[in-house]
């Protein structure tokens, strides 16, 4: 259960540490090989999800499925929250 939380608290923060994670990489990278703006986003959340099975394994806490789910839910949580709500999401 606790690697369930972790990976749905990395794929929450995956929209703040964009900026923080993913850009530093995407600079060091794009020195090696091309890469995509629509690529950025998708570079961060591979990294998040292996920081948040990395800290799972450190807590031997979780598995595949578990930390897939709850980082699934994470990152698209707040769109489910609101297409509950009845609210319209904007892009």
């Amino acid at each position: 259960m606790l690697g369930f939380l972790i990976a749905a608290a990395a794929g929450f923060l995956v929209p703040q540490l964009e900026p923080v994670v993913g850009k530093p990489v995407v600079a060091k990278l794009r020195k090696v090989v091309p890469i995509d703006a629509v690529e950025h986003r998708a570079i961060t959340v591979l990294i998040c999800l292996i920081i948040a099975a990395f800290v799972a394994s450190i807590f031997d806490s979780g598995n595949a499925i578990g930390l897939t789910v709850g980082f699934s839910l994470g990152y698209f949580g707040t769109r489910i929250f609101d297409a509950a709500q009845g609210k319209k999401i904007e892009k």
